[in-house]
Order: C-alpha cells, then structure tokens, then sequence
C-alpha cells in the first residue's frame, strides 16, 4: 500500500473511512501496517526468507498477475528496491 500511495487517488480515503480513520493515505497504510501485524502477516519479503542475493532472479523471473492493475507502473529495478 505505501509503495502505491501516491497513485491511488482517493482510493485509500476510503479505506481510511470505513477503518475510522479521517487522515486518508498515511493513516489507511498505517492502519493496514498494524492490521498486518496484528494477524502475523510478513512486512517484507525478507521476512519470508528471502536473501538479497536473491533478489536479480526472482525480480528477472517476475511475472505479478496484479502488475497490469497496480495504480503505480515498476520496473525491475524498482521491485528489486522494495527489499
């Protein structure tokens, strides 16, 4: 949701609304960020074991079914910074 924030229009406002929250973008990441952690959902990727070493395989091999749908375009590169 960060990585998106500034893409996303008025999209988090309103999630933001239906969570309580009036501050729409950082709030609703926030918001989302806590609800993760409180359900014991992995932050980042290297807390699902990846390495960074590992990283220039996976991102050349990515092939994300929600890329085309992401508010925000990506390169490689920029996948790869998300680490």
């Amino acid at each position: 949701m960060k990585f998106n924030k500034d893409y996303t229009g008025e999209n988090y406002r309103d999630i933001a609304l239906v969570l309580g929250i009036e501050e729409a973008r950082e709030a609703a990441c926030a918001a989302i960020d806590q609800l993760s952690k409180d359900v014991g959902t992995p932050a980042t990727i290297s807390e699902l074991g990846v390495k960074a070493e590992d990283i220039p395989k996976i991102s050349a091999d990515f092939r994300d079914v929600c890329s085309p749908g992401n508010p925000r375009d990506a390169t490689i590169e920029l996948y790869q910074s998300l680490m």
